[in-house]
């Protein structure tokens, strides 16, 4: 099918296209990466792979080029007088258009009539000089828009050899970065499925945990851990609490609210905080991290002198004896200092 009628010219001047790139598309739309217009193309002067973009490829000089833009109801017919001509479909997304230049030039159009957001276009780009070193030669480009269906895009003259060598080298270009943008995005889906993912625990594996959240005084800190975990003679039979030391500064100074976020995957844990380091019995900090007491609106705590730790830690290992049956035990002062003989 040919013209039926007289072009819409939406656009006939000199520009001055800096880095060789013009963009026609709606001025706020985001800016899409030149090669990720031509992903899957077989020409390099023409992209249209990123919906509602077109980008074309000028002369690599910075001297002010002719472009003409028409619309038109019907293909036009070819004019083989253009040195390098191809096409591609085209969908615009919104209304109006503008050119935008590499270096944010802006040029409305008043594309009007029967040109339709979200209609589809084919498009033809005709060059004249592109890549000459003639002074004699000045580029030319001519854009032409009409509707019609989908269709693959195509080279239909090619003369220029600085034509040939941007189809052949922006197609490899292309392929390159999809291939690039495919693990970038591989890359992002397992980073969102591990922070959707159960995050794992940052301590070592171990039932009983003694996390250090006070940094003040090494001499009390080791004073504490050696008499928690003091080797008991129990009629001829060693045993010590069985503890896994934390001794990290990340969590110096941590609130226990905050704490209890790394250790939900232990029904307890054992904190030296600051009045541990500091109070001469040095009490631990004993969590509950299980029974939830409703009257209270919190977790029981419970402190523990050191030397009495190997009767709360292997009763609470063994499920001998429930963590309420130490803290009804614990003086008035909360701490568990052993049974009444």
């Amino acid at each position: 099918m040919t013209q039926s009628g007289p072009p819409l010219i939406v656009f006939n001047q000199e520009i001055t296209p800096r880095d060789h790139l013009i963009r026609l598309t709606n001025p706020d739309a985001p800016v899409a990466h030149p090669l990720a217009t031509l992903i899957g193309q077989h020409n390099g002067l023409l992209g249209a792979a990123v919906a509602g973009q077109l980008f074309l490829a000028t002369a690599t000089s910075d001297d002010p080029v002719r472009l003409r833009i028409e619309v038109l109801d019907s293909s036009p017919e070819m004019d083989t007088r253009w040195q390098d001509i191809v096409e591609v479909s085209f969908t615009p997304q919104s209304i109006p258009l503008s050119l935008v230049g590499a270096d944010s030039e802006m040029y409305p159009l008043g594309l009007m009539g029967g040109f339709e957001s979200g209609r589809t276009y084919r498009v033809r780009y005709c060059v004249n000089g592109f890549g000459s070193t003639s002074p004699t030669v000045q580029d030319a480009y001519q854009l032409q828009l009409w509707p019609a269906p989908i269709a693959p895009d195509v080279i239909v003259n090619q003369t220029s050899a600085a034509a040939n060598r941007w189809h052949r080298a922006t197609k490899d270009a292309a392929e390159n970065l999809r291939v690039v943008e495919a693990e970038i995005a591989r890359l992002e889906s397992e980073r969102i499925a591990a922070l959707s993912a159960e995050p794992e625990s940052p301590f070592p594996p171990g039932q009983s945990l003694l996390i250090r959240t006070d940094f003040t005084n090494e001499a009390a800190w080791e004073e504490t851990v050696e008499a928690a975990m003091e080797p008991l003679d129990l009629g001829g039979i060693e045993a010590w609490a069985n503890l896994t030391l934390v001794d990290d500064p990340q969590f110096d100074s941590m609130p226990v609210d905050d704490l209890r976020t790394f250790v939900t995957d232990y029904s307890w844990t054992f904190v030296a905080d600051s009045r541990t380091i500091t109070d001469p019995e040095h009490p631990i900090l004993a969590l509950n991290n299980d029974e939830f007491d409703p009257e209270l609106a919190k977790y029981p705590t419970l402190r523990v002198v050191p030397r009495q730790m190997f009767w709360i830690e292997s009763n609470l290992s063994i499920a001998n004896m429930s963590f309420s049956s130490f803290a009804s035990s614990a003086d008035p002062d909360g701490v568990f200092r052993g049974f009444p003989d």
